[in-house]
Formats: C-alpha cells, sequence, structure tokens
C-alpha cells in the first residue's frame, strides 16, 4: 500500500471512529455563560480562558483527524465562549497594525479569529435545547485544509453566548449526529457574571488529575506512570538551573503549575487558542509539557526542560523572557533538546545536528566568531522590514551555551556566572527601552505592507536591545577577540 493511500486508510478508520454514535458526558454548569452542557463522550477538558479569554470551557476531541493536505491533522474541539458586548473598537488597531484586543461578538471572533479570509457562512433562527437563538456555520480557510465552526449563538444586553464545535470542513458531516446531541442538549442556568473561574487545582478539568511536587502544583492527563517520571525530570531540571544560573534564579520555585497534557494532539489543539511561544506561560503560570512515545531519548524531555528553564528565568526578573536575543534563545532551545534523562542525572548530550554542524565549520575553517554569534551580525536584520530567515545558527550557538555551561566559556569572558549575568543585564536594559512595540499585533490580518511596517519596527527595538547588553557587558573589543581564541580552541578539540 502507497504512503498516500495507507494515510487516507488511516483517516477514515479514524473518522469512522469518532463518527461513533457516543453517549455524553455528566452535564457541566457554567454560570459566567449561563448554560449548563454535556460534551461528547471521551472529550478532554482543556484550560480555559482562552481566545483572549472569550473561551470560558474549553474541551477536545480524544485524537487528531488527519486532513486531505500533506501532514494536515486537526484536533476537533468545543467552546463554551461569552463575548461581552459594549467593547472598545478603537483598540483594534495602533500605529497603522491590527492589535489583538478582545473579541466583541461572534461576527468579530470569527473575522479577527480566523485571518483575513474567515466568514459566517449561514446564521439563522433556531432552538439548542432549552436555548433560543442562531444556529451558524462559519468557514475558516487554512493553509492545509478549511474548518468549520458549527454552533449556536444567543445574543443578550450583556453580549454572546457561543456553544461551537471545530473540524475540518470535509468531516462535519461524519460528526454532525454527535455534535447536534451536545447542542440539543443545552440547558439554560442563571448567568453569574463574577463567578470565579473553576480552580483547577482544587476541581482538576475533565480528565485531569491533580498533585504536588517539590516545586509545583501538578495536573496531569497522562498515565501515572509518565507523570511520575515527568515531575521526577522536572524536579532534576529545577536543580541544574539554580546551580547554572546562580544567584539570579530562587532556590525555591514562585507558585506555578505543571501541566502534563496526555498527547501532542491535544497540547496542539490548545495551543492554537493562545498566544504562546513558549512551553511555560508568564500570564497562567504554567509550565507545559506532553507525553511522548520518545521520552528518554534524545528530545523525549527537552520540552520540559526548556519549561522549567523559562519559569526560573520568568521567577527571577519578568523582563527576561520577552527580551531573550536569538542566540541565546536559539542556543538554549536546542542545548536543552539534545539532553537525556538517565536515570536520576541529565545527560548534556550534544545532538547529531550540533555535531554535524560544528564538524562541516570545522572542516571548512569557517567557525564562526563568537562575537559574530553573540552581537548577531552573522545574521542581521534585514534593513527593508522583509521577512527574516529563521534563525540559521542554531547548533553553533547551541554549542556556545553548552561552553559556557559545560567548560570554561565563562572563565574565557573573565566574567564568573556569565549567563546568570546577562539575563540581568537583559532584565534591566528591557526595563529601560519598553516592551516590544509588537507583542501584541495580531500577525493573521496583516498585508504585505503591515507585514514590512512590523518588521521594521519590531527589529529596531530587537537590535537596540541586544546593543545596549553587549556594549555594556563586554565593551572592549580586545576581550571579545581574547574569548574567541578559547572558543575557536574548544571546538577543535572538543569530542
Amino acid at each position: 500500500m502507497s504512503e498516500t493511500a495507507d494515510r487516507r486508510r488511516c483517516a477514515l478508520l479514524l473518522a469512522v471512529a469518532l463518527a461513533a454514535p457516543l453517549a455524553a458526558q455528566k452535564p457541566l454548569a457554567e454560570p459566567r455563560a449561563g448554560v449548563a452542557l454535556k460534551p461528547p463522550k471521551g472529550w478532554l477538558e482543556l484550560p480555559g480562558g482562552v481566545d483572549r479569554g472569550a473561551t470560558l470551557r474549553l474541551f477536545a476531541a480524544p485524537r487528531a483527524i488527519t486532513g486531505r493536505g500533506e501532514g494536515a491533522s486537526h484536533t476537533p474541539l468545543l467552546r463554551v465562549m461569552f463575548l461581552r458586548a459594549g467593547g472598545d473598537a478603537s483598540g483594534d488597531e495602533r500605529d497603522g497594525l491590527p492589535r489583538r484586543s478582545p473579541y466583541r461578538d461572534l461576527a468579530d471572533f470569527v473575522a479577527r479569529g480566523f485571518g483575513k479570509d474567515a466568514r459566517l457562512a449561514t446564521r439563522s433562527a433556531g432552538k439548542a435545547g432549552e436555548l433560543d437563538g442562531q444556529r451558524f456555520e462559519a468557514k475558516l480557510p487554512g493553509a492545509v485544509g478549511e474548518r468549520t465552526l458549527y454552533g449556536f449563538v444567543q445574543g443578550g444586553e450583556a453580549g454572546e453566548l457561543v456553544v461551537a464545535f471545530e473540524v475540518y470542513s470535509d468531516q462535519l458531516a461524519k460528526l454532525k449526529r454527535d455534535f447536534d446531541a451536545t447542542l440539543d442538549g443545552l440547558a439554560a442556568v442563571p448567568r453569574d457574571a463574577n463567578a470565579p473561574a473553576p480552580d483547577p487545582q482544587a476541581s482538576p478539568e475533565l480528565g485531569w488529575k491533580a498533585s504536588k511536587s517539590k516545586h509545583w502544583s501538578v495536573l496531569s492527563a497522562a498515565d501515572p506512570a509518565t507523570t511520575k517520571k515527568a515531575i521526577a525530570a522536572a524536579e532534576l531540571a529545577r536543580d541544574w538551573v539554580v546551580a547554572e544560573f546562580g544567584s539570579l534564579v530562587p532556590k525555591t520555585a514562585q507558585p506555578a503549575v505543571l501541566r502534563i497534557f496526555a498527547s501532542v494532539d491535544h497540547y496542539n489543539a490548545f495551543l492554537g487558542t493562545v498566544d504562546a511561544l513558549r512551553e511555560y506561560s508568564p500570564a497562567r503560570r504554567e509550565l507545559w509539557f506532553f507525553e511522548d512515545q520518545d521520552a528518554g531519548s534524545s528530545d523525549g524531555y527537552g520540552m520540559l526542560f526548556r519549561a522549567v528553564l523559562w519559569h526560573a528565568l520568568d521567577d527571577a526578573d519578568g523582563q527576561i523572557l520577552p527580551a531573550l536575543p536569538r542566540w541565546l534563545d536559539n542556543g538554549l532551545w536546542e542545548y536543552l533538546r539534545s539532553t537525556r534523562l538517565a536515570g536520576k542525572k541529565i545527560e548534556f548530550a550534544p545532538s547529531e545536528v550540533e555535531t554535524g554542524r560544528i564538524g562541516y565549520q570545522l572542516r571548512g575553517n569557517t567557525m564562526p566568531a563568537v562575537w559574530d554569534l553573540i552581537q548577531e551580525s552573522i545574521q542581521p536584520s534585514p534593513a527593508d522590514g522583509a521577512d527574516e530567515d529563521p534563525w540559521g545558527y542554531t547548533p553553533e550557538c547551541a554549542r556556545l551555551v553548552r561552553w559556557l555551561c559545560e567548560h570554561d566559556g565563562e572563565k574565557a569572558f573573565a566574567r564568573p556566572g556569565m549567563l546568570g549575568a546577562y539575563c540581568a543585564l537583559l532584565a534591566k536594559a528591557h526595563a529601560k527601552l519598553g516592551a516590544d512595540p509588537c507583542a501584541d499585533v495580531d500577525a493573521t490580518r496583516l498585508d504585505d505592507a503591515q507585514k514590512k511596517q512590523r518588521n521594521r519596527l519590531q527589529y529596531a527595538w530587537r537590535d537596540a536591545l541586544l546593543k545596549a547588553v553587549n556594549d555594556e557587558y563586554l565593551p572592549n573589543e580586545a576581550e571579545w577577540r581574547a574569548a574567541n581564541e578559547r572558543w575557536l580552541k574548544f571546538n577543535e578539540t572538543y569530542r
């Protein structure tokens, strides 16, 4: 059987499995929206408060469905939303750029939440269980396949209640019966706009279990054995961060939640509803990890180690993470990706990507100078505001982090505790310069001219921040050159 035929067969079997008649879950009341509902059986609840705060409860199907596009997959979602009326549209744009301001109603959510080509296709009067309102469908074009929002909306003076499923359009007919069972079972409950959000640590979301570790509250949808190993790995990673970053990082972590998703399908489904760049969210105070079948291999716990590091740096100073330059951000990412967990020990073994690239550079006598990496002059920001290529020197920067952390790299700069001191300066420079002027730009709605404008603003801010840090940390060219001699020597002899 060909690869394409095999993929189509798997997709068909999965769709048939999901389309089978399913009994509903126990009713769940959401007083903030004034509704009670029964999600389809087997659906897992994901963290709420997403979609810029509009989605109060979020549920995901047991697994992703393969789409028709190459490599396409999507986990069907169920949102329970309340879109508050009276929002100020003036915040939708600033400096000529669209911003991620709160959604105000269903039409606004579709138009600004899913790109310029999304549209409400149908909207007509209809009941959903005990509720009177409108049934609707919205079409959401995408690069790997069109999706459909299928659901119910009820308007009122305070805003709109929306209960909606999201699924590939070509799968809707197969799943519609189960979706309709949920919509037809909607019940009204007294709405209380001031009702507190559920506390997942006191009452975990559907499908999650709560526990405690030394440094975190733990919420896990994974099996007990995976949860236990992940907690142990996270605690080891925390010890490493404290040792490596010295006095910058407090020995005791501030309160946060370690959330362990059951699968990459659920993790990716959740990420599609939030503006998150890392495996840790400062706003939510959550570290994220998912059960990986490769756990224990070269990249099994890299995601978890990064989450622990980002949390620790955020604890040290909330100005650090948004200010991380490309060389350090990518270097730390790759350095921790290629670690291994051997019993109760973290092994910081280089990946084949790192060793292969360094070998190539050595054979060609083209190893980048350390100042070219740290000052990022090796890949300057495009002067015309064009989209830049992904950072092209991740393996070299991983090797640079390895030199600083495991070997004599910090001694080469004659500054002990270089990484901790450098991050402290990042925080200081960030506080002085101010926040990234494009941090809240809605990238899904940019035309070509706006992309260039966004890029120019962001590049100027980023480059000014990096220059301020490097000029203060290593102002003397002689120090750069002395360090570079040891950097090149290290790579020639490291095995």
